[in-house]
């Protein structure tokens, strides 16, 4: 997938601070994996893009929203155990 850099919706800004880049590296890698799943049908987004592998686009869409998940619930545990503390 190749984007012209006049077309490309995801930024490269200079974010000041942490959550500021979290926010942008986040946005971006969202919208690089939309990129690649637009214009798909349920078919194409099912298929195996590398045999032997098992991953597919609905797959590896299905594993990131897995894993934001999990890391949120983790670190909005970890904001919970350290107010707690304090």
């Amino acid at each position: 997938m190749w984007t012209a850099p006049k077309d490309d919706p995801r930024t490269y800004g200079n974010p000041v601070g942490e959550l500021a880049t979290y926010r942008e590296h986040l946005a971006n890698y969202r919208l690089t994996i939309e990129m690649k799943c637009e214009g798909l049908d349920p078919d194409q987004l099912a298929r195996r893009s590398v045999p032997p592998s098992a991953l597919s686009l609905a797959g590896l869409v299905r594993h990131l929203a897995q894993m934001e998940n999990h890391w949120f619930q983790r670190v909005r545990a970890g904001s919970a155990r350290m107010s707690a503390l304090l």
